[in-house]
């Protein structure tokens, strides 16, 4: 009776261990495979979705229609934070998951593979990094997780003559560098005409982003750039409050 005992107690301790071990966010993340692949706007899909020793894992396939993904390399621990805030933040399309990253302490790994290249790298949120997806992104955050996605199609045409280069934080300001066809390139241009021309492109081509550099309280650094030679360049920065203003305008169109 004793033995038989000893191995009921036993039995229910293993089926306790296994109920604590179990991963509630692997088996909600199971649950959402079904919905995959989750397209992102006309510049990526959600592939795939795993979780395993204590690592979420995202696998992010990238259009390379505008350029190779090794091109965006460089920029892989912005991409991670703005993919994951698009998925698991408070706003994002899979949010719910947000609490069981927390309370399992898991870390996220947003893995980056070219749609035609193959090629691939990745980005990864440390767990105390990933525990903040439930809180709401702080201005500059979403600033530079638009900054982040926007920048995946970079180099974009605003023209024939002139294209738009990646977008950049640096300090106080975002910085926006406009490459010129060499042809075109007019060194002579005063600060008033470079501030009407920023201004155009600033209005009609980059409004919404002009709204959330406004809301992070950040000024903006125009660069008038030779395509050929980059050092020829001439710029003019636009204060807060004049940002503010085109923001309202574009707005207001």
């Amino acid at each position: 009776m004793k033995k038989l005992k000893s191995v009921f107690m036993l039995a229910v301790a293993v089926l306790m261990l296994a109920a604590c071990s179990s991963s509630q966010l692997k088996t909600q993340t199971d649950g959402l495979k079904g919905s995959l692949p989750y397209k992102i706007g006309d510049v990526a899909n959600v592939s795939s979705m795993d979780v395993a020793d204590g690592v979420l894992t995202v696998e992010v396939t990238v259009s390379e229609n505008n350029g190779k993904v090794s091109d965006l390399k460089a920029d892989s621990k912005d991409l991670a934070n703005c993919f994951a805030q698009l998925l698991f933040g408070s706003k994002g399309s899979f949010k719910d998951l947000a609490p069981y990253i927390k309370s399992e302490n898991a870390s996220v790994k947003i893995k980056f593979v070219g749609s035609s290249s193959k090629e691939s790298f990745e980005g990864t949120l440390s767990a105390a990094e990933a525990a903040k997806l439930s809180e709401a992104p702080s201005a500059e955050q979403e600033l530079r997780n638009k900054i982040a996605l926007a920048n995946m199609t970079c180099p974009y045409p605003i023209n024939d003559d002139v294209r738009l280069q990646k977008r950049k934080v640096d300090g106080d300001n975002v910085v926006f560098t406009l490459s010129i066809n060499h042809a075109k390139y007019d060194g002579k241009l005063d600060q008033k005409e470079l501030k009407k021309f920023f201004t155009s492109i600033f209005t009609d081509n980059e409004g919404e982003m002009a709204a959330t550099v406004a809301a992070a309280g950040k000024g903006a650094k125009w660069v008038y750039e030779d395509a050929d030679d980059n050092s020829k360049s001439k710029t003019y920065t636009f204060t807060p409050d004049e940002v503010k203003a085109i923001a309202a305008a574009a707005q207001n169109d």
